[in-house]
């Protein structure tokens, strides 16, 4: 059976180099591009805010155009009718169907 080696005080054994992969990088890469990102995240979340307003202003522009244009559909009706008196604000038959029931 093979032996362990000794790793007691006595013997501190022989160094063991790290292992890994060499990096090259300048000194302040990471930092550029943390910056870089973090700036596109502000620059995406304004721009998130733009489109939110402007879909708010656009819906309430249309809301506003149709409250209007059922507004003047109102009026359009209202002044149809107020115009016809009596029998003639009916139809032909109404009355004449009412008045045998």
């Amino acid at each position: 059976m093979p032996k362990l080696p000794d790793v007691g005080l006595s013997n501190p054994g022989s160094p063991q180099p790290t292992g890994g992969v060499a990096t090259y990088g300048t000194p302040n890469s990471r930092g550029v591009v943390g910056q870089t990102l973090v700036s596109a995240g502000r620059d995406m979340e304004q721009a998130s805010q733009i489109i939110a307003a402007t879909n708010e202003r656009q819906d309430e522009i249309v809301a506003r155009d149709a409250a209007n244009k059922l507004t003047v559909a109102g009026l359009d009706l209202k002044s149809a009718w107020s115009k016809e008196k009596g029998e003639a604000a009916t139809k032909p038959d109404f009355v004449e169907k009412n008045m045998k029931e």
